[in-house]
């Protein structure tokens, strides 16, 4: 099942046992009408791949599956993005002339990998040896990789995870993770947050208008055991409880592997 605001879609079906499957989509009425027209084949499926490129690359690298410029190029053949840049180019911002003298589009593969190993570079989790165009994983690589923790969480984390922090900056730290960005703050929401906000024992260092406000409330709410009412938000805390261990863990290894020292200052009642 992958769950968003705008629809769900549900597979049903066992792979290897199977030779067909069925996909029931539930969604909102306002949205209906676009998801009937993609069933209808009125509207192509164009892929978001290119929007997690960073990241599937790093897991490629660490797997060993790629380990030069040359390989990811290759590698990037293999995907449906470049199925449907070779389709509509357009969308992708291809103009048709550039399709026309690159046939195979090698070149804008190749800038694509080029401007995500950079930014892996930069978030220190490969190392990217412009001249040669070898690349490596690195520790920090490995860990988000393993723990499927996105590398803006990861350029996040470099800058703000110190030795000696304080709970409430550890939990600060975890908030702010892109994980969780898709948790928007809603209007109905706000009294009952801040009915649970009273009842945190650490302090919350976030504005009222940035989701990592709403996320360390409700991740300090379910340590609490408190009792959370409006349904919106039980379902945004379980989406949060589902993908803190893994990001906190994440940390830790971290952590070990920086050898920092996280000495606790303040011990909440519920740690």
């Amino acid at each position: 099942m992958i769950s968003s605001y705008s629809v769900r879609l549900m597979f049903l079906g066992r792979p290897q046992y199977d030779t067909s499957g069925q996909g029931i989509i539930i969604t909102s009425h306002d949205q209906l009408a676009r998801y009937l027209s993609l069933l209808n084949h009125q509207m192509p499926i164009e892929s978001q791949f290119i929007h997690n490129l960073k990241d599937n690359l790093n897991a490629e690298i660490v797997l060993g599956t790629v380990s030069n410029v040359k390989e990811a190029v290759g590698w990037l053949s293999y995907t449906y993005l470049f199925i449907r840049m070779m389709k509509n180019p357009m969308v992708y911002g291809i103009t048709y002339q550039e399709r026309e003298f690159d046939p195979h589009l090698m070149d804008r593969r190749r800038i694509l990998i080029i401007e995500a190993a950079k930014m892996l570079d930069n978030c220190k989790m490969i190392r990217f040896d412009e001249k040669s165009e070898n690349l490596g994983a690195t520790d920090l690589g490995r860990v988000a990789s393993h723990y499927y923790i996105q590398h803006a969480s990861i350029l996040t984390f470099n800058e703000f995870f110190k030795s000696n922090m304080k709970e409430s900056d550890l939990f600060h730290l975890i908030s702010q993770s892109s994980e969780f960005e898709n948790l928007k703050l809603r209007e109905e929401e706000m009294p009952e947050l801040d009915r649970l906000r009273e009842l945190c024992e650490l302090p919350i260092k976030e504005s009222d208008q940035h989701y990592a406000t709403k996320v360390n409330i409700l991740l300090q709410a379910f340590l609490s055991n408190a009792t959370i009412e409006a349904f919106a938000l039980i379902s945004d805390s379980a989406y949060i409880v589902q993908n803190v261990g893994r990001v906190a863990r994440g940390l830790f290894e971290i952590a070990l592997k920086k050898r920092l020292e996280l000495r606790c200052r303040k011990t909440p009642r519920y740690l």
